[in-house]
């Protein structure tokens, strides 16, 4: 069977023929092209699962480690505060009331992750230079 030469008859006889068939071909052209989209769309997750091994830590880390962590930070934002506190600036007495708040806070941040960490805790004297913190920019700004 010839399909071109079947549809060339039918366009002798029918000269519309035409304009009512290419909706139709526009139609499946769309819908391949909505497949091919469709699969671009998906390649990355295609790749993602080809790609099963992750990159990283290869030890979790444990729950005192994630508190130590916690505590080490707690020592630099506690060093800073009394630092702020025991520095010679102009601070206002309203001033002076926030830093001793927030000092306060800090600390107790600091008393209370060692409580529950108990003997597990890092000891100050890990951090900083023997415990302390340069919070003058290597001298260059003048905070004590």
């Amino acid at each position: 069977m010839n399909l071109f030469g079947l549809i060339e008859e039918i366009e002798k006889a029918d000269p519309e023929f035409q304009d009512r068939i290419s909706p139709r071909r526009d139609a499946i052209k769309n819908i391949t092209s909505f497949g091919s989209k469709v699969a671009i769309a998906a390649a990355p997750f295609v790749f993602s699962t080809l790609i099963k091994k992750a990159y990283g830590q290869t030890a979790t880390p444990s729950v005192n480690d994630v508190l130590n962590y916690a505590l080490k930070l707690e020592y630099l934002e506690a060093a800073f505060y009394n630092a702020g506190v025991a520095s010679s600036l102009g601070f206002s007495a309203t001033e002076k009331s926030y830093l001793l708040t927030i000092q306060g806070h800090e600390n107790a941040h600091v008393a209370f992750l060692k409580s529950v960490l108990g003997s597990a805790a890092v000891a100050q004297t890990t951090q900083g230079t023997n415990g302390t913190y340069d919070f003058t920019a290597g001298g260059l700004s003048q905070l004590y």
